[in-house]
């Protein structure tokens, strides 16, 4: 996805550099490689322009003097077809005798080997290595073809021309041509992504477009609209002339029974992710913070229908040993604890009851007692009443060590040391303790013993929620308030290398990224950590921060209270609002290939539990949880022509109706792929699943 910008003054205005530079800047998320501005003085018919690799602000960090001009089109760049390069920047610039100088900016993808290939035998040559490029030789090739016609009816025909019957044109557009005194618009028919356009209020006449709704809004314009799909609009010097005829749909021949009905629509990833939360997303009819929250809530009402997910729990105690005060330790947790189990979500019915149902108390333990506990009851930690009189406290700390090794839930529940004996002090018993994989208080208070169960658990039971990335804010904060837990930022994200999310280069991605995210220490309390993150391409780059996490909590927090209290013992949860990737995009969203996105990997041909049981071991997170398909439909509302290609398994679909696929069926399944999807089928994948059906 890219950014594009445009502007015509048909008044005396001479901020038309001001303009465009506020615009391009109201979409620098949109593209952080490169930037370019075009502009038209209408009486010289002559085109000037910047452009270069950077941020808007180093390219135009000199303004340029615009005396004279009235129209302008800028871009800023994210690339998914071509690699860096000066000669991918964007507007692209022609000068011809016949139609005069041109400059195209364009947002989307297109099928570009078929109109290369169509181009090249018509002797047209090419200089840059992206799709965008291909647009003005096909535009110039119809201008040469009917020279008197007017530019829009040209490019009408060229958006719409056919060969050996199909389009030339396949895939997603948006599209500002500056050319002939005029700003020509045009959008693919099915609205992949978003282009808008407003008249300029006050002194400022004339009308901007832009990509999003924020660009528009910055420069005071607060009526606008959207180009509809499948339409070509004229900005002039005399106002909007809307070309008669519009783009239609594609009728692609479908050979599969899978892909029937199948159609394009506005990228819900846009909405969900990729535009600022204050552009209006969904036909403008919603700002992408409100919509983003919803997602946050719908997934947060997903967590609440399913009660087996431990980070909705409250954590259940084990305490076990040979002098035990039931009652008494009892009233002191209800005691320590009445004010956060009045605040804290996972609490219901009245403090004492919910205490008496989530403490277990064993007099007489054994380590296989305690194993079992621990997995009929989904234990959260156990606190060991050592008596160092007897031998059988040390006994059950080796039996328990010993059983660790071969079992990952007590692994990963700390035993927790507790003892009124001053040898609870002694340094030696102290580190033989922890030589077994005990956790140790450091007890600072006046509490001894089991005395000091209620202030330990204090330090354990409290839960937080994080936004993993700037854009996950408003679906965490959704997420937060309908469960009604605290939300805490928890990482500080540091602004100055933007937004690496669209880096291209995976090297660089990871290597920026470990730059730019490092946990707040001091914003870690308890044992159980949600994050929740708006969507997952990079999976690598959630392990290590999963990682990161562990080690900040155990640094800045719990070894100020314990000894020998590892990074396993910390509950890291994942919730992403939004489903999995199961294809690959090709119409302006940078994926993996189908065959190697994990949805593919993990979600494919399993039951969803089953995928997210995999997932957490791979994120190295106790759970994952993704928000259903379905819930992003819903909230659609009227805007139901939405694009989820992304997160549609059309392997498994292609599966199901051929459990033992043909080669015939193949050739027809992989044809579909290219003409509806513009992806190219991985045969070895698709018979690898049809030999796990």
């Amino acid at each position: 996805m890219c950014g594009i910008f445009g502007c015509v003054l048909t008044g005396r205005s001479s901020h038309l550099f001001e303009i465009g530079y506020s615009g391009l800047i109201s979409l620098q998320h949109r593209g952080e490689e490169c930037a370019g501005m075009a502009f038209l003085n209408p009486k010289e018919n002559r085109i000037q322009s910047r452009k270069a690799l950077g941020l808007v602000a180093d390219v135009f960090r000199e303004p340029i003097d615009c005396t004279g001009h009235q129209f302008m089109i800028g871009h800023v760049r994210f690339p998914t077809q071509g690699e860096p390069d000066t000669r991918n920047i964007q507007p692209f610039l022609y000068d011809d005798s016949i139609c005069g100088p041109i400059a195209l900016a364009h947002n989307g993808n297109i099928d570009k080997t078929f109109l290369k290939n169509y181009l090249a035998k018509k002797g047209y040559g090419f200089n840059a290595t992206s799709d965008s490029e291909l647009f003005l030789p096909l535009f110039l090739s119809c201008f040469v073809e009917k020279q008197a016609e007017k530019p829009e009816k040209a490019i009408y025909r060229a958006l719409t021309k056919e060969e050996r019957g199909r389009r030339l044109v396949r895939g997603a557009y948006s599209l500002l041509i500056l050319m002939g005194g005029k700003i020509i618009a045009a959008r693919d028919p099915d609205g992949y992504h978003p282009l808008v356009y407003g008249e300029l209020p006050g002194k400022e006449q004339g009308y901007a477009l832009a990509s999003e709704s924020a660009a528009l809004e910055i420069l005071g314009i607060t009526k606008f609209q959207e180009v509809p799909p499948g339409t070509i609009l004229c900005f002039d010097m005399n106002g909007i002339h809307p070309f008669e005829n519009k783009i239609l749909r594609e009728q692609i021949q479908c050979r599969t029974e899978v892909f029937k009905n199948v159609k394009g629509g506005r990228c819900l990833y846009e909405a969900a992710f990729f535009v600022r939360d204050d552009s209006k997303v969904l036909e403008l009819s919603s700002d992408a913070y409100h919509f983003r929250k919803n997602l946050g809530k719908f997934l947060a009402e997903k967590e609440k229908a399913r009660q087996k997910e431990a980070c909705l729990h409250f954590p259940k105690t084990l305490i076990a040993g040979s002098v035990l005060k039931k009652e008494e330790i009892l009233g002191n947790i209800q005691n320590r604890l009445q004010y956060d189990l009045k605040k804290d979500f996972r609490v219901s019915g009245e403090n004492r009851d919910f205490i008496t149902k989530h403490i277990f108390f064993q007099e007489k333990p054994t380590a296989q007692s305690i194993l079992e506990t621990i997995e009929k009851e989904n234990i959260s930690f156990v606190f060991l009443d050592m008596v160092f009189q007897k031998a059988d406290s040390m006994d059950l700390i080796k039996k328990l060590y010993s059983l660790r090794n071969s079992n990952a839930i007590l692994a990963k529940t700390p035993i927790i040391a507790c003892s009124q004996s001053p040898e609870m002090r002694d340094f030696k018993k102290v580190q033989e303790m922890m030589d077994y994989g005990v956790v140790v208080f450091k007890e600072e208070s006046e509490h001894k013993g089991v005395d000091s169960i209620p202030e330990m658990m204090e330090k354990l039971i409290k839960i937080m929620v994080l936004p993993l990335q700037t854009n996950a804010i408003a679906s965490a904060l959704g997420y937060a308030q309908t469960l009604g837990c605290p939300l805490d930022t928890g990482i500080f994200i540091n602004p100055y290398l933007g937004r690496i999310e669209i880096e291209p280069d995976e090297k660089r991605r990871k290597f920026r990224k470990r730059l730019q995210y490092h946990p707040i220490s001091s914003a870690f309390e308890g044992r159980d950590i949600v994050i929740v993150q708006h969507s997952i391409l990079d999976t690598d780059f959630v392990s290590s921060i999963v990682h990161e996490i562990r080690k900040v909590a155990i640094l800045s927090h719990f070894n100020k209270y314990f000894y020998n209290f590892k990074e396993e013992y910390i509950r890291v949860h994942l919730r992403v609002a939004f489903p999995p990737f199961m294809t690959e995009c090709q119409f302006g969203v940078f994926t993996p290939k189908t065959e190697d996105l994990y949805g593919q990997n993990f979600y494919s041909n399993v039951e969803e539990d089953q995928g997210n049981r995999e997932m957490a071991k791979y994120f190295k997170v106790d759970s994952v949880q993704f928000l259903d398909t379905e819930k992003i439909a819903s909230l659609l509302g009227d805007c139901e022509a939405s694009c989820s290609f992304c997160i549609t398994d059309f392997y498994k679909k292609i599966v199901e109706k051929y459990p033992q696929i043909s080669e015939e069926d193949f050739i027809k399944a992989r044809q579909d792929f290219k003409d509806i999807l513009m992806v190219e089928i991985n045969k070895e994948t698709l018979e690898k699943k049809t030999h796990h059906q």
